[in-house]
């Protein structure tokens, strides 16, 4: 009877919370794409629009662009196979996926909190369900389950906690099938993204608050978790290379405290939250912007380590927090600005903060002798608070002006808001308002070559060409090899009939990215037009192996064919 009851209760709780997760985040799943990696990591993507032997081999031999995240881009196909480019589909699965994680985290935690004898730890379901409710409802978490492109963070996270359950599960039954589980969780984590480097760690943080002792075992055991890691990370950084090369060691030591700062308090006040967060000011420990969190968080690890001697959960707890951000101190810069934080980074370390709050709480409920009920009525009134504050942040990831919109509301001179703006409106044709909007763009960053190539695309779609190649002449002097921008001046040379220009665009961009967009379909055409087609069936033949459904591929082919039969010689020997 006491099985069936326990079996019941966590029926209830699952549907509980699929229950809640779909009223919170229910109307984001109708929102569209954001401009900030959605479009480069799906739309545009062509492994995403088919499944084959050549994509599946591409996704996890490849960077995408400059992550390792294959498992991601697996299941970005899978939602394309299902639902094709229409956004709902993946909404769907990034939402399914964050309420999977909840109930992970809650099972976690309880399994966790099961292993503390002494001092008791009372009301231990409550609290697991306060932690996955935490986690399910919390808004720090919108921007990981809103945004599309954000796939990788909420799958490696589903392999992640169930890593950690396997762990747990591991050391109460020590069976070599529990433990190869682990390990198979915390590859598929790794495959999903490069973060989940750190559950060693976290493995380290468990046996410290089990009392497990220090053995030559419990080092082996560990042992191909650390290799593995260290594999990744290396493979990590040399995907991010550009990007960890922007910021001296010198800044990451400065930004990370004062990230770490920022992340508590917006989990303990989330206000002001949005995509970006850009620090303008001077990175100097004499201000008190950097003074202040370095010494605040100083005194926090102070503070844990002097409190684990007693009280190891509170230590794993922040531990927990601590650790599993270290991974995000190597990323402060994007295009050459330094950003503080970015809200997704906190999506797993959440986790060590959930469960200290709900086990205080329940600790605070249990000394002073108060009613649970009365507990559980403040809880759900916080939770109550938070999923109304969610609901209302996953609407401004509706589409690209909304999430622009909010960035400005925040900071007012983000030029990378103005030039999300720009082109949202451009997909839109409304022109005036684009060119305003890149134009402002310009000049809060004049050397963004980002910003003068859709100025120049907008100048193009008025007719302004003079305008136009200005524009682009401005980007050149910033970056020539901005892929982009080549694109966008071969079709600039097509329009004005330098052929040959626009050949040269069209080929450093195919050697560079065979991804990019359609330029190896570009460059056929143009050698089809310039009395090429052999040149131009190799480039579409080539297409079609890379993208089966390129219906451009397939004309331009067919176009080729019939251009060159003569002398009676079928389509069909021609085509082979």
């Amino acid at each position: 009877m006491k099985k069936v009851r326990k079996h019941r209760f966590v029926v209830l709780y699952v549907l509980l919370v699929f229950l809640i997760g779909f009223l919170v985040y229910g109307q984001s799943l109708f929102n569209g794409y954001v401009y900030f990696d959605d479009v480069q990591f799906i739309v545009d993507n062509p492994l995403v629009h088919a499944i084959t032997f050549r994509t599946i081999w591409h996704t996890f031999t490849s960077f995408h662009p400059e992550l390792y995240t294959p498992l991601a881009i697996a299941s970005y196909q899978i939602d394309h196979l299902i639902g094709g480019l229409h956004p709902f589909m993946y909404h769907l699965t990034n939402l399914l996926l964050h309420i999977i994680n909840a109930f992970l985290a809650g099972w976690f935690a309880w399994l966790l909190l099961q292993r503390q004898r002494k001092p008791k730890i009372y009301h231990i379901q409550w609290i697991a369900i306060v932690v996955s409710l935490l986690f399910l409802l919390h808004p720090i978490q919108t921007e990981t389950v809103a945004w599309l492109a954000e796939r990788k963070g909420l799958l490696s996270t589903t392999f992640y906690l169930g890593a950690l359950i396997a762990y747990l599960k591991y050391l109460d039954s020590d069976k070599r099938r529990t433990y190869i589980i682990c390990f198979y969780f915390f590859i598929l984590g790794l495959l999903s993204k490069v973060m989940v480097a750190m559950l060693p760690m976290v493995f380290v943080l468990i046996d410290y608050y089990c009392k497990r002792p220090f053995t030559a075992w419990s080092v082996r055991e560990k042992t191909p978790f650390f290799i593995l890691s260290i594999l990744f990370v290396v493979v990590g950084i040399y995907g991010e290379l550009d990007v960890v090369r922007d910021v001296s060691v010198s800044t990451m030591l400065l930004m990370a405290p004062k990230s770490i700062i920022f992340y508590l308090q917006h989990l303990f006040w989330p206000t002001g939250l949005t995509i970006l967060h850009p620090y303008t000011q001077k990175v100097s420990i004499l201000s008190p912007g950097f003074f202040l969190p370095l010494l605040l968080v100083a005194v926090l690890v102070a503070v844990t380590i002097w409190q684990g001697k007693k009280h190891r959960l509170v230590g794993f707890c922040i531990g927990f927090f601590l650790v599993t951000l270290i991974p995000t101190f190597l990323n402060y810069s994007w295009d050459g600005d330094i950003y503080t934080a970015a809200e997704r980074y906190a999506y797993v370390p959440s986790l060590g903060i959930f469960l200290l709050v709900a086990l205080q709480l329940f600790q605070i409920t249990k000394k002073q002798q108060w009613n649970i009920r009365w507990a559980l009525s403040v809880i759900s009134i916080v939770l109550l608070s938070l999923g109304i504050k969610t609901y209302h942040q996953s609407l401004t990831w509706k589409n690209p002006e909304t999430l622009a919109h909010t960035v400005l509301r925040q900071h007012p001179e983000s030029y990378l808001a103005y030039d999300m703006l720009g082109v949202h409106y451009k997909s839109q044709e409304e022109y005036n308002d684009a060119l305003e909007a890149l134009l402002t763009a310009s000049t809060y960053r004049t050397d963004s070559v980002r910003v003068w190539t859709n100025l120049g695309s907008v100048y193009g779609a008025l007719g302004q060409y003079d305008r136009e190649r200005w524009a682009y002449e401005r980007g050149k002097e910033v970056d020539p090899s901005y892929l982009p921008l080549r694109y966008n001046l071969a079709l600039l040379h097509l329009d004005n009939e330098e052929m040959e220009e626009a050949l040269k665009q069209y080929e450093a961009i195919v050697i560079s990215d065979p991804d990019f967009l359609d330029a190896r379909v570009r460059l056929a055409d143009l050698w089809l037009v310039m009395g090429f087609p052999e040149r131009a069936k190799e480039l579409y033949v080539q297409e079609f192996e890379h993208n089966p459904n390129s219906e451009a591929a397939a004309a331009g082919l067919l176009r080729a064919a019939k251009s060159h039969v003569r002398g009676g010689r079928s389509l069909e020997e021609w085509m082979l």
